[in-house]
Parts: C-alpha cells; sequence; structure tokens
C-alpha cells in the first residue's frame, strides 16, 4: 500500500500544471530537460528538474517567459541552480501592496571621486565600481526602505554578458538582492542572476 502512494505522489510531482499572469503552464520533465536548462542539460537530474518545476509552480513563476527563471547546470559535479531573472523580482515587487518605489543605479569612479548615479550608462572616463539599489515599501502601516550596493569586482566572473554589458548586469543584482530584502517570503529558496 505504501508503494502505491508513493508511486502516486511520484506520478503528481514528474507533471506540473498551474496558471500564472493569465498563462496556462505545463511542465514536465523531458520538456524542461529538452527546452528550459541552460548549460548542460544531459547532467541535470530528475530530482532537480521536478524540484524546478515545484518550485516554479508554487512560487507562481513561468520558466516560458524569457528573463522569468531558469534551470542552469554547468557540470555533474555541481548541483543545479534555480535563477530568477530580474524582471521576475520587478513583476512581483510592483504587485505587492506593500510597495512604494525603487531607485537604482551604478557606482562609478571617476578620478578620485566614487559617485552613485542612477541608470547604467558607464561614461568615458568613468570607472565601474558596483550596482546599488532602494526599495520603498510600507510595513505594518509605516513607510520603510530597504538598500543594497555591490561591488563589480565580486560579482564579475567575466563571462557572456558581464563582458558586453558590465553596468547592467551589476545593477541586475543589486535590485534583485534590493527586491529580495523587501519582501523575502516571495523568494525563499531561489537564486537571483548573481
Amino acid at each position: 500500500m505504501a508503494t502505491t502512494a508513493l508511486s502516486k505522489a511520484e506520478s503528481n510531482a514528474l507533471t506540473v500544471s498551474y496558471d500564472v499572469l493569465g498563462s496556462h503552464v505545463e511542465l514536465d520533465l523531458d520538456f524542461v530537460k529538452r527546452y528550459l536548462v541552460r548549460g548542460r542539460s544531459e547532467y541535470t537530474s530528475d530530482q532537480e528538474i521536478v524540484f524546478f518545476m515545484n518550485t516554479c509552480k508554487m512560487r507562481g513563476l513561468n520558466p516560458l517567459v524569457n528573463g522569468e527563471v531558469y534551470l542552469i547546470k554547468y557540470s555533474k559535479e555541481e548541483p543545479a541552480q534555480m535563477v530568477v531573472g530580474k524582471d521576475a523580482y520587478l513583476r512581483r515587487a510592483f504587485e505587492h501592496p506593500d510597495y512604494i518605489s525603487k531607485q537604482d543605479g551604478i557606482t562609478v569612479q571617476r578620478g578620485n571621486e566614487i559617485v552613485q548615479k542612477e541608470g547604467c550608462c558607464l561614461y568615458p572616463g568613468e570607472q565601474l565600481i558596483g550596482g546599488w539599489c532602494r526599495v520603498f515599501f510600507t510595513r505594518n502601516g509605516t513607510e520603510r526602505s530597504t538598500y543594497k550596493e555591490v561591488a563589480f569586482a565580486e560579482y564579475n566572473k567575466g563571462k557572456a554578458n558581464w563582458n558586453s554589458k558590465p553596468a547592467t548586469m551589476i545593477n541586475k543584482v543589486a535590485v534583485s538582492q534590493c527586491v529580495r530584502d523587501a519582501f523575502p517570503n516571495d523568494y525563499q529558496g531561489v537564486y537571483s542572476e548573481d
């Protein structure tokens, strides 16, 4: 009898079906492995895929929308990572009833001066130092804010977009971390793009 219950539980975990933002999402092991894993899908275990699918369902994330959530696996030795994109963090923040606003940008060095500026445009003569974000929200009727500043040197691995869009990438890290701090219950157990 326990075997039948386990089989039913396994069967229920191997396929997920849910609605998010007016779209219906259906995921199964084969589909995720063939189309949604970034990196080396052949190294991704069934357990990692089941965790990914069910976390997407429970957190209301749509892996079929570019920039929302990714399953990344590069080697047999390292575990797969579920990465939530900046757009998903911002969408959730904007929809949250306690969200007020945000400010964000990059930190640069101009000569001997360190400057925090809004946006992600790195001007000639500026050296990129990091990214920053401040989110304003209410909690228990009181306006609050949370702030994050992150160092470019700490996150830059010299790959892909970090080479071509370094200011945008470090800004994404700061925004994602700050939104996670402002609304921690929405993002437990998932990584941001950093």
